[in-house]
């Protein structure tokens, strides 16, 4: 395995993408709907399969044997170990209205295992790249060291937020009330993480979308999903940086009340009807 060639593969996409953005963002644009369903949203433009396109060409040339998965065109399966991972354009809304936020996303695991990832944002002139021991931001040239922040004090904790629509504002505005002005309520996508990586912020909620990825991604294996909700849509993810605990312990807490209490059987029964599956299970902790 040649960490280096790897590496510096990613290390040089940004440029390249950049400039095939630039080249690009002149061509006429089209949006399409991606949902089956006439309810929902799902937008794809020509722009995001333009990048993939060009992504793909790119990895193939420099790692023909690899498998490639994509978010817009058929999958590549080989024999090989490597398999890359691609979301030409993660925050696809956030492009259509010209918000900068957005961002490519190309990732590569080794035997169901990630190893290393990139994350470019043509718009705010930076990516984060990581390698088999650290994470970098690299901005105007200058590359400094990932590193989380440390704040586990639930009084002036930074949260950051995205539902993607699975929330009425309703109920947005109850959880955001919840936390206080701590919470901010904000679609930046993959820039979320990006951002508690960095330490801006120091935990972040997210929709269903983004542990459902997890648990049905390579890493699923590395979670365990402790009981069954009545439509995938129910699950939120929290995202804190390693070894803090107090967040987690907060809400382990309210969970805990919230059961115990018979609140949240109640509460199944009247938005679901019939008996509320169990939050335990003997060898997780909620």
């Amino acid at each position: 395995m040649n960490y280096n060639k790897i590496f510096n593969f990613l290390k040089n996409l940004p440029k390249k993408l950049n400039n095939f953005y630039r080249k690009n963002s002149k061509l006429d644009f089209r949006v399409d709907n991606k949902s089956k369903n006439i309810k929902d949203f799902d937008p794809v433009t020509n722009i995001d399969r333009s990048f993939e396109r060009y992504i793909r060409s790119l990895i193939h040339k420099s790692f023909p044997g690899d498998s490639i998965i994509g978010e817009e065109f058929e999958d590549k399966f080989t024999s090989s170990d490597f398999q890359w991972c691609i979301d030409p354009i993660d925050g696809t809304r956030a492009f259509i209205i010209g918000a900068p936020t957005w961002s490519n996303l190309i990732g590569l695991s080794f035997q169901d295992k990630s190893i290393l990832g990139l994350a470019n944002f043509p718009e705010l002139d930076k990516y984060y790249i990581s390698n088999k021991n650290k994470s970098f931001l690299i901005k105007n040239k200058i590359k400094s060291i990932l590193k989380s922040s440390k704040n586990n004090n639930l009084k002036t904790i930074k949260i950051i937020g995205n539902f993607h629509g699975t929330l009425s504002y309703e109920k947005q505005r109850k959880v955001i009330k919840k936390f206080g002005w701590s919470f901010r309520l904000a679609g930046f996508d993959a820039l979320n993480y990006c951002l508690l990586a960095e330490g801006k912020v120091d935990a972040v909620i997210d929709a269903s979308s983004i542990i459902g990825f997890m648990v049905n991604g390579a890493q699923g294996k590395d979670y365990q999903v402790c009981c069954d909700v009545p439509n995938f849509n129910d699950w939120i993810s929290i995202a804190v940086p390693k070894g803090e605990y107090h967040l987690r312990e907060f809400l382990d807490t309210h969970i805990f009340w919230t059961v115990d209490s018979g609140r949240y059987a109640e509460l199944y029964k009247k938005w679901f009807g019939g008996k509320a599956p169990a939050l335990v299970r003997s060898d997780v902790n909620f």
